[in-house]
């Protein structure tokens, strides 16, 4: 695999007639062939198939029309964005391999329509990335946006689903790799109804290493049921708790615990301006 991004990889792949199979590059060793090599006919091949084009909403959000199972795969191709009647930066969301998704970056109701678009397709299909990535000047990057933009609550969303995601799908393999005497956490998604903010959580556990996830929030579940659970920032867990929590180099971010807060611990992550529940 190749990064067109931090943490956004492309990959190659064998589409037979009844499968399809990853090239690694000790097969491509077997053919006689570099990884580049490979990628360019791929790309000559993709850009060569026929789409139908763009489904356009009041010349604001555009959707890809192929007719094939290679639409997410054409954000690889320029050709395909030719189309589009956008003269700047553009958000590409390929939610599942049937969904590729377009806006411009400067148009806050379509990156808001975009977003949402892409929200909707994760819930119906199969996802494949849920990164909202911005082009322009011949690069990918990520999106970025603030809390006072317009369509922040949906990229929020959709970020943190995909936060969720990368964690839930390297979980079971990250388990295998670690055995069953430490536990692999996941990212639980929720929104608060209140202020419409999603937030990622893990849980801090007791009584069991684990590998916890980065996300927005930490919970600690009390053994004594009637004392509740604290929940606190992930910063402010940091701060408090650095002694009893060791960096990874996982992908997506993880930290290795082995210990339980203690109640003084507890008390300070439960301070005035955090939240216990």
């Amino acid at each position: 695999v190749r990064p067109i991004t931090d943490g956004v990889f492309v990959g190659l792949m064998w589409d037979r007639t009844h499968s399809t199979v990853t090239l690694p590059e000790t097969v491509l060793e077997q053919w006689g062939r570099s990884y580049e090599e490979v990628y360019a006919t791929a790309l000559e091949n993709l850009s060569a198939m026929p789409m139908v084009g763009w489904a356009g909403s009041d010349d604001r959000v555009f959707r890809l029309i192929a007719g094939d199972d290679y639409v997410s795969a054409r954000l690889l191709t320029r050709a395909a964005f030719d189309r589009l009647p956008f003269s700047g930066d553009i958000v590409v969301c390929a939610p599942t391999r049937a969904d590729l998704f377009v806006a411009a970056v400067d148009d806050p109701q379509g990156l808001v329509d975009v977003l949402e678009a892409s929200i909707r397709a994760s819930r119906a299909g199969s996802v494949l990335s849920l990164r909202p990535l911005r082009f322009g000047g011949g690069t990918w990057s990520h999106l970025h946006l603030e809390p006072d933009h317009p369509a922040y609550l949906a990229w929020r969303m959709l970020t943190r689903l995909d936060w969720a995601h990368e964690a839930d799908r390297t979980r079971s393999l990250l388990q295998a790799l670690v055995g069953n005497g430490m536990f692999v956490g996941s990212l639980i998604v929720r929104e608060d109804e209140s202020t419409g903010i999603t937030d990622t959580v893990s849980v801090w556990s007791e009584g069991v290493p684990a590998l916890l996830a980065a996300a927005d929030l930490v919970s600690f579940p009390r053994s004594d049921r009637d004392a509740g659970f604290v929940t606190a920032p992930w910063s402010r867990v940091v701060d408090v708790l650095s002694d009893q929590m060791t960096p990874t180099d996982h992908y997506p971010e993880r930290w290795l615990i082995e210990s339980f807060p203690t109640d003084a611990q507890l008390a300070e992550l439960a301070a005035p301006g955090r939240s216990i529940s």
